[in-house]
């Protein structure tokens, strides 16, 4: 019989994320060796914004997204959002809520970075950006990696 068992920690959502240009990160299995660390954006979420999910499709595909909230709209933000738009293809790195490093995307299938300038209804609301990445149909979902900054 095959069996899940529960796992004693188990902590839910996306704590960090990188965006790393294909050409930037090198992956051997759940190695992942950066090559180049000029071009890679750290985006940093807002607490409770950041999630993965992997869907599977037809054929062995997965749907694959990561979606996350960050703050600010200053001219900082602007200028490096605005370059994740002209770039658009990445590879994600990901820590997860339980210390985990996770890999989404691949040299062939990169996820693609969309995103969306908020400013919200009240003086309450945040100034923020929804971004995403997103994968259509990969045949590989996330991994989990070695941490890649070492």
């Amino acid at each position: 019989m095959k069996q899940i068992t529960k796992q004693a920690e188990n902590m839910g959502g996306i704590l960090r994320i990188w965006a790393i240009p294909p050409g930037d990160i090198s992956v051997s299995g759940n190695i992942a060796t950066i090559i180049n660390s000029a071009n890679i954006v750290n985006l940093c979420p807002t607490e409770g914004s950041g999630s993965l999910t992997e869907e599977s499709i037809a054929g062995g595909a997965y749907k694959i997204g990561v979606e996350a909230t960050v703050t600010g709209d200053g001219a900082d933000s602007m200028a490096i959002i605005g370059e994740l738009n002209r770039k658009v293809k990445f590879l994600v790195v990901l820590l997860d809520g339980n210390g985990r490093y996770r890999l989404a995307g691949t040299d062939t299938v990169p996820l693609r970075f969309s995103s969306k300038r908020l400013t919200g209804s009240s003086a309450a609301s945040l100034c923020h950006f929804a971004v995403s990445f997103v994968a259509k149909a990969s045949k590989q979902q996330s991994i989990f990696i070695n941490c890649p900054f070492a």
